[in-house]
């Protein structure tokens, strides 16, 4: 497994298993957590940021990098084991979120976290958003989601052992709330010709995934490179702008819930997103957007759900102290 995304995810699952032993260092699970987390802390590039992958340490290179840890020597970005690639910031939330979990398991990240954070205060555009790449004219709305997580890290990180930190009156924070609250309110009926167009693409983008999986010849790569459009990857139900709106409500939900937010300049987000999705679920139960069936379906669901994924960092910034049961706001 190298894939960016998998190895994130799959720390933040076993973070959740909830039977690790806390003061084991043997714990297989919590075993895990560290390697992949050491691979995620190797990888990051020297802009603050993480390719599609992430090699495998070998175990010299996993000894290294926890002994430049230990020695507080690491540098940010001076290990990156792959060959620049491009990055983006929808790959940078879900590492700063993995390694920010992968704290309570004796993994050293806050450098890595400060770095990263830094490069999403840099990157922030003038009207409050965050594009998809540094310079790219799409995918707003769930970067700007995914920018605002990475602040609240790095405030958290700053303010260790500090008074409550008065996230929301951060000028960067304020402006990305700004920018989400102008989203809130859109309503679905896009023109039955958009939402076609869009699903057929997103038909043809699995086609052709399918076939990179074994197929890495330059005529595949070029077809796919062709078709390969943002402006027909949005959202089929509100159209945001966004690769799906369901995964920008399930962006827009990760963010609220660590910022312990009920509503965004006025606007309940989640009544909003809320009706939304009981309006759009499909006959069988499943959900229809960008990622038809199981994914699309998930989006929905942890959106209802509400949970924190990290509410020891919403403590941490506002001082409050979360629900045991539930970690987020009512």
């Amino acid at each position: 497994m190298t894939f960016t995304y998998s190895i994130a995810l799959s720390i933040l699952f076993l973070n959740r298993l909830g039977d690790i032993k806390a003061t084991d260092p043997n714990d297989p699970a919590r075993q895990r957590i560290q390697s992949l987390a050491l691979r995620l802390l190797a990888a990051q590039n020297k802009k603050g940021g993480w390719h599609y992958h992430c090699p495998v340490l070998n175990a010299y290179q996993e000894r290294a990098v926890r002994n430049f840890l230990m020695a507080n020597r690491f540098i940010p970005g001076h290990l990156e084991v792959f060959r620049p690639g491009q990055d983006d910031h929808s790959i940078g939330q879900f590492a700063t979120l993995a390694l920010w979990c992968a704290r309570r398991h004796q993994v050293i990240a806050a450098p890595t976290l400060a770095t990263a954070a830094g490069r999403y205060r840099e990157k922030q555009k003038p009207n409050g958003s965050w594009g998809y790449r540094d310079s790219s004219p799409f995918f707003h709305d769930s970067s700007t989601c995914a920018g605002l997580i990475a602040i609240a890290i790095g405030l958290a990180i700053d303010g260790q052992g500090k008074k409550a930190l008065a996230p929301l009156q951060d000028p960067a924070v304020a402006r990305g709330l700004g920018y989400l609250a102008k989203i809130m309110g859109k309503k679905p009926g896009l023109p039955a010709d958009v939402v076609l167009a869009r699903r057929k693409h997103t038909a043809d983008m699995e086609h052709f995934f399918r076939l990179l999986e074994t197929r890495k010849d330059p005529d595949t790569w070029n077809q796919f490179s062709a078709i390969d459009r943002w402006e027909l990857e949005l959202g089929t139900i509100f159209g945001a702008d966004a690769w799906g709106d369901l995964y920008f409500l399930w962006s827009l939900e990760r963010m609220a819930v660590m910022y312990n937010l009920k509503e965004i300049d006025g606007r309940d987000w989640y009544r909003w997103g809320a009706k939304i999705i009981v309006a759009n679920q499909k006959q069988d139960g499943s959900r229809q957007d960008r990622f038809p069936g199981v994914p699309d379906t998930c989006f929905a669901l942890l959106f209802l759900r509400r949970m924190n994924l990290a509410p020891d960092l919403t403590e941490l910034i506002l001082g409050v102290r979360m629900e045991e049961k539930s970690k987020s706001p009512r």
